[in-house]
């Protein structure tokens, strides 16, 4: 995985962990002070959150989908290279298979190459990260200040 793509899904993943171990930390305290009541969080903010978390689902189905494209295009950017090794050593009888298989390979490099680099991606996963890993920051710090 290269590129954005590989960046996303690191990004996501940090800001995923990051808020499970706040979470997990709030509740072992919990546990401790054994309270027996949990905060009451509003309608509003689970369907924000639920939604949130369809569209982290989507974005890392989305990833997961283009690293299986770019692998896809790998392989067989790699299969027809060889071809045109294989063509260029039988000499110059084959000159028209030659062409069609270096035109082949431009169209994949072009695909792979403007593909890889996707900077609203980027700009969206670098936003990502803020808004998920700030948020877990901030409820660590909550939580924290209610364990005390």
């Amino acid at each position: 995985m290269q590129g954005s793509s590989l960046f996303s899904f690191v990004l996501l993943t940090v800001a995923v962990a990051l808020t499970l171990s706040y979470l997990w930390i709030w509740w072992q305290r919990l546990k401790r002070r054994k309270r027996r009541s949990l905060p009451v969080l509003s309608p509003d903010w689970c369907d924000r959150f639920e939604q949130s978390l369809q569209e982290a689902q989507q974005q890392l189905i989305e990833v997961g989908d283009r690293y299986r494209q770019v692998v896809r295009d790998r392989q067989r950017w790699e299969t027809i290279q060889e071809a045109q090794e294989a063509a260029q050593q039988e000499g110059k009888s084959a000159r028209d298979q030659l062409r069609s298989l270096e035109a082949q390979i431009l169209e994949l490099q072009v695909n792979l190459e403007s593909r890889l680099i996707d900077w609203p991606a980027l700009k969206e996963s670098f936003w990502q990260f803020l808004r998920f890993g700030g948020l877990g920051f901030l409820l660590g710090w909550f939580l924290h200040w209610l364990a005390r």
